[in-house]
């Protein structure tokens, strides 16, 4: 896997590739990409662009990984991405736990993607409709996530969408094997509520179980209501 990080480097590949890596410290937009209309797998990495509409004309993509890319920007025109089966979202992993994050207007344009079936967001957060748009996407599967979204709305994804594996469409999520997640009062792994409006997430299911009770009644209230 080479990335490639200057405009000369890109320009210089066979037109006809259908994987490309780019990142974008040195490249000040996604024009580029117009030349690439047979690309099947895209991983663009920082490119400080406030629009994704270079995105709309690579029809053939499977696999579109943006990695601190569009910060701000609208979704729109993945709309157009119809054999789009995958896609991944995120910050750099060497931003996790800076507090830095990426945020977009709406999921509401994959709603076009029915051949989605795998979404990653980490640290990406999205101003506004929350999970509902991918209620409507009939072949998603697998939803990988941070903690990053409320309790409702991990509590209707499991409602409407029981057949989306997440694991924090659920009261809470399991830690076991993580040594560092052991309860310091009865060592005993705790779990992680679901719902980033939890002022506090992580508790021990035995020294805990009354506040545990809770929680869970509150996600079952949430998810049937």
């Amino acid at each position: 896997m080479a990335w490639h990080n200057t405009i000369e480097a890109i320009d210089s590949l066979d037109k006809g590739i259908e994987v490309l890596h780019a990142s974008g410290r040195k490249i000040g937009s996604l024009n580029f990409l117009k030349k690439f209309t047979r690309l099947k797998e895209l991983y663009l990495h920082s490119f400080k662009v406030g629009t994704l509409d270079d995105l709309s004309e690579l029809k053939n993509l499977e696999i579109l990984a943006l990695e601190n890319v569009g910060n701000g920007a609208n979704l729109g025109p993945l709309s157009k991405l119809q054999n789009l089966r995958e896609l991944i979202l995120q910050t750099p992993p060497g931003w996790d736990g800076s507090g830095k994050k990426i945020i977009y207007k709406s999921l509401k344009p994959l709603k076009e993607l029915q051949k989605l079936e795998r979404l990653t967001t980490f640290d990406v957060y999205f101003e506004e409709d929350g999970l509902q748009p991918l209620f409507r996407l009939p072949s998603l599967i697998e939803f990988n996530t941070k903690n990053s979204f409320t309790t409702q709305e991990f509590a209707k994804l499991a409602a409407h969408r029981p057949d989306i594996t997440c694991v924090y469409a659920h009261p809470y999520k399991n830690w076991d094997g993580f040594e560092h997640m052991k309860c310091k009062k009865c060592g005993s792994f705790t779990v992680e509520f679901s719902g980033v409006d939890l002022k506090k997430k992580i508790f021990c299911l035995h020294c805990d179980n009354r506040t545990c009770a809770e929680l869970i009644e509150r996600f079952n209230h949430l998810k049937l209501n």
